[in-house]
């Protein structure tokens, strides 16, 4: 009897990193002679068990948290007709294509906030597998499992296969293409050049920045024997990818320079420090063990560089720190020029650095050593998924709403501020608007028509608060995003005719605001 034998069999086999455990798969893998093997059942099985365990974390709560000003974005950008939603998809939210294409038939289905986030739930356990097969391809059966199971368990991951939008999407596909790039280098089959091409392809369309993680996997091609770099036609293949993957590049060059994100701020220490909290999991608890696994499967990267720049084993080594490193490096440098750091325009290199840490560790320990150290890093990062789900909801505008649809009388006048502020708003005002006569005076548009695209981050007009008299608005709501400081001097206009008989916050920055008339005879 083993030391794991009351445990489920996957999770055992997991567990007992023992070189008996592992067994004939494992020694045909760590052999590496051309990447290739056939996993074993018990092997499926513990990548299933990891896969199983990554779905349950992203399915626990799901609807905890309330739509917020992003997830907003995704709901208004898919929630109109096809012509439509390629029109602003392409001149404003270009970032993530293939995410409304998958969300705009999810939103005909259910359009609520479980079934918009369940695309990024599904992708989150897809991505384990494609983490196994990336690591057992560049280097051995161990290498990869243990990868795909820290993947399984990073809080960062949790926290974006909650949220309705791209970025989990992007990190799988990107895993994916990598564990194609792999097997097209190390023991190509009939389709593996147009499987890696066609998924490099799909994670740009999935998020434009993940461009970064493509780039540095046929970077890494370079690494090879210039011969060999000839036989696989690595300038070829990545002019094909860009060729392919063109719309999905421009048009976030496009967006930014037209001012789409311009809140964002220059990265400082903090920032970079922040970003490595997240990535261990969203807690400093996990940052020692993740340090020590990718510092050690440096050195043994460097080793192997200074031996031979142009070989398979140089290739494998570059391809997972390219691709772990190229992303960050690349946001950050032109983030000093032009601000468009945030982390998770990142994310698609956590893959990457579950590889590289479970490369170190297996370089340090072995059998019940590794089974020791494993389970230590596992247990130092569980605190970020503990964490995760004790955080608030931020933006609670599933709250506000719900406390605000009870008092609203008909011919009520509402402001949101920022304008953004309306489109979550609206998603959970959807049903009472037509039935109680809300009237929106910013912006103006009618309920159902302001949409992505529209929005520009900007508080109320003045000329429209100068304009609003309280003979005919006798009650003037707003709904304010109150990180944004703008519209205080508005209501300073505002209460020259009107008082606050109602100011209530709720998580996450909102804020509901009742205005009425001073004068009740008015």
């Amino acid at each position: 009897m083993t030391r794991f034998s009351l445990l489920p069999a996957p999770i055992a086999y997991l567990l007992d990193m023992s070189d008996a455990a592992v067994g004939a798969a494992t020694r045909d893998a760590v052999a590496r002679s051309n990447g290739a093997g056939t996993a074993t059942g018990a092997v499926r099985l513990a990548v299933t068990a990891c896969s199983a365990l990554a779905l349950g974390l992203g399915l626990w709560h799901l609807n905890r948290r309330s739509i917020w000003q992003d997830e907003g974005f995704t709901w208004s950008t898919v929630d109109r007709g096809l012509p439509a939603l390629f029109a602003v998809t392409l001149r404003h939210e270009g970032y993530q294509m293939l995410h409304a294409l998958i969300e705009w038939p999810t939103n005909r289905i259910s359009s609520t906030a479980t079934s918009l986030r369940m695309p990024s739930v599904l992708a989150f356990a897809a991505a384990v597998p494609a983490v196994w097969l990336a690591g057992r391809r560049l280097f051995d059966e161990r290498t990869g499992l243990i990868a795909a199971f820290l993947l399984a368990i990073n809080g960062g991951l949790l926290q974006y296969a909650q949220e309705a939008r791209s970025y989990m999407l992007a990190t799988t596909l990107a895993a994916y293409s990598a564990a194609l790039l792999a097997q097209y280098v190390l023991a190509p089959r009939r389709w593996s050049r147009v499987g890696w091409i066609a998924l490099s392809v799909l994670t740009i369309y999935a998020h434009g920045f993940a461009v970064l993680a493509i780039a540095a996997q046929i970077l890494a091609l370079w690494f090879l024997p210039a011969a060999r770099r000839r036989d696989l036609h690595w300038i070829r293949d990545g002019a094909l990818i860009a060729l392919f993957a063109a719309p999905a590049v421009l048009a976030p060059i496009y967006q930014i320079n037209h001012g789409e994100i311009a809140f964002i701020q220059k990265p400082g220490v903090h920032a970079i420090g922040v970003f490595g909290w997240f990535v261990a999991g969203r807690t400093w608890t996990a940052v020692p063990p993740y340090v020590i696994g990718v510092v050690a499967a440096l050195l043994a990267a460097v080793t192997v560089w200074r031996k031979d720049l142009h070989s398979v084993e140089a290739f494998r080594y570059a391809l997972l720190f390219l691709w772990l490193t190229v992303p960050a490096f690349v946001l950050l440098t032109v983030s000093f020029v032009r601000p468009i750091w945030i982390d998770r325009y990142a994310l698609w290199s956590l893959g990457a650095l579950t590889i590289a840490c479970a490369v170190g560790l297996t370089r340090l320990a072995h059998g019940r050593a590794l089974t020791a150290v494993v389970l230590v890093t596992a247990l130092l990062g569980v605190r970020g998924i503990v964490d995760w789900y004790r955080v608030p909801p931020y933006e609670d505008y599933r709250t506000a709403i719900a406390q605000l649809v009870p008092r609203l009388r008909p011919g009520d006048a509402i402001i949101f501020s920022p304008d953004e502020v309306r489109i979550p708003a609206e998603f959970y005002l959807r049903g009472h608007t037509t039935k109680l006569g809300l009237v929106p005076l910013f912006p103006p548009e009618a309920w159902g028509h302001f949409k992505t695209g529209q929005q520009q981050v900007v508080d109320v007009d003045p000329s429209t608060i100068e304009h609003i008299d309280p003979r005919h608005i006798p009650r003037l709501w707003i709904i304010a995003f109150n990180v944004h400081t703008g519209l205080k001097p508005r209501v300073a206009v505002l209460k020259r005719k009107y008082r606050v008989t109602s100011d209530h916050e709720y998580q996450g920055g909102v804020e509901v605001l009742l205005l009425q008339p001073r004068d009740p005879r008015r």
